[in-house]
């Protein structure tokens, strides 16, 4: 694994994604949209062992400062309507942050995807110049989530918010008040206009001590888009800009505990790479195969767990089959 080429997987994973949208297996998100979400990731540490390619960084522990081992990469993850694929992978090197390993991936992913995406989506880190030059440039939207290191503008858009009637939308036990703010001048270019969307979500809660009703009010968020309002209402563009947790959820959390993702098979950075990259390529065929070829009654009974453990179980015993017959 050490000698493998990753742009071979790379490869096979397009191929892959091509034949699911052939297939009519991914479909757009409302307003036919689809979401490519690029996020950061810290896969394993070690205080023990490291590789050239581990980054470094010192911790306090009970007997003293000590010097820990860690891999971050940067994963970029498409977002449809019922279904997630996770495209590649992009390590951060010593010298670089998260910002240049984020360039590198997309620039790759948009040759290789860029008739697969029509929205760009991250955190409040990507609300920065250089992300979002290179999604414009390519003629794509982008949604990233507003907090402090864009004070001017969440201050400026904060102030015009307090004169506004928020929308209102109710889903159940909870409750949205949604507003915005459209044409603010963007932090690096005051031609650049971008919409500032807020959501804060009122949610009803009943306490199981005293049975009573209890209004709970959640955090405000805050998105800067490129899209406009005018083209896609505020509702559906809320529901879109919370896809972006979909790469934590479905993705980060999905590798780790399904498929072991954290686990070092070889502490050598290529190897380290090249092994993320073909347990993203069997998590996509198991979700396709979970997904698209099992009936919705029988995926209702049965947990995403045991039918791994049913296919482990007959691959071990084709193994032993085959073991015999030699």
């Amino acid at each position: 694994m050490s000698s493998v080429d990753g742009d071979e997987i790379r490869v096979v994973l397009s191929q892959v994604f091509r034949k699911l949208k052939r297939n009519k297996g991914f479909s757009p998100m409302s307003a036919g949209h689809v979401a490519l979400v690029i996020d950061g990731h810290e896969s394993h540490t070690s205080c023990f062992r490291c590789c050239d390619g581990c980054l470094e960084r010192e911790i306090d522990t009970r007997s003293g400062t000590r010097t820990q081992y860690y891999h971050r990469h940067v994963a970029a993850h498409l977002v449809g309507r019922d279904f997630t694929y996770m495209v590649d992978i992009e390590p951060q090197r010593d010298s670089d942050g998260e910002i240049t390993a984020a360039l590198a991936l997309y620039e790759r992913v948009h040759r290789a995807y860029s008739r697969s995406y029509d929205i760009v989506m991250g955190d409040a880190l990507y609300s920065c110049q250089s992300i979002w030059k290179a999604v414009l440039a390519n003629g794509k939207q982008i949604i990233t989530v507003l907090k402090g290191n864009c004070k001017t503008l969440l201050d400026e858009a904060t102030k015009l918010m307090e004169h506004q009637a928020p929308a209102i939308r109710k889903k159940k036990s909870t409750s949205q008040e949604i507003r915005e703010v459209s044409d603010c001048p963007s932090w690096w270019d005051d031609e650049i206009k971008i919409c500032v969307v807020s959501c804060r979500d009122t949610k009803k809660v009943k306490r199981q001590l005293t049975g009573e009703i209890e209004e709970v009010v959640g955090k405000k968020w805050f998105w800067a888009s490129s899209l406009s309002i005018d083209d896609i209402d505020v509702f559906r563009f809320v529901d879109i800009a919370r896809k972006r947790w979909t790469i934590e959820n479905e993705g980060f959390n999905n590798l780790v505990t399904n498929w072991h993702a954290d686990h070092v098979y070889r502490h050598e950075d290529n190897a380290f790479e090249n092994f993320s990259l073909l347990t993203i390529l069997a998590a996509n065929i198991f979700q396709i195969f979970y997904s698209r070829n099992l009936k919705e009654a029988y995926r209702k009974k049965t947990t995403v767990r045991r039918i791994l453990n049913l296919i482990m179980a007959g691959i071990d015993a084709e193994a032993i089959v085959v073991s015999d017959t030699s």
